[in-house]
């Protein structure tokens, strides 16, 4: 089960595989080398990128990227990952992977994740069940992105 580090605030929250990663995170968050508490979660990141940037970004993703963030963006509220897999026509265990490349991709834009979309991971009894949910940036200009 991941370990979650949230800031006092309530944003953003980081999950970490292990102790010893948990750990390295908040000894280097303590030492200041990760994004001030002012603002975590923009991580150095423009807040509000151009709607044009967002598009361009969009269209550099490969298609099934593209289906995912369209099926989260259609969806417009939070839903689970196996939900979210029959929406978008892409099986839930390959999200992964794709969330990587959109990682990757958003990192060399300077579009922070967190203004994509967000992934909470829920205890549902014995159940544990990951849940995305559209944020801003996909929610105001993922219109323009999709109909572009």
């Amino acid at each position: 089960m991941p370990i979650r580090i949230q800031w006092q605030d309530g944003n953003p929250v980081a999950e970490c595989d292990t102790a010893i990663e948990a750990a390295d995170f908040m000894r280097a968050a303590q030492n200041g080398k990760s994004a001030s508490h002012a603002k975590p979660e923009l991580n150095g990141y423009p807040e509000h990128p151009a709607p044009r940037d967002f598009v361009a970004f969009f269209k550099e993703q490969k298609p099934n990227v593209q289906a995912l963030l369209k099926g989260l963006y259609q969806a417009n509220r939070e839903v689970e990952a196996e939900e979210l897999g029959k929406l978008c026509g892409i099986d839930k265990n390959a999200f992964g992977g794709m969330l990587g490349a959109l990682s990757k991709t958003a990192k060399k834009a300077g579009i922070s994740l967190n203004l994509i979309y967000r992934k909470e991971v829920r205890i549902n009894g014995p159940r544990r069940e990951v849940w995305y949910i559209p944020a801003k940036l996909l929610k105001e200009h993922g219109g323009a992105a999709f109909n572009a």
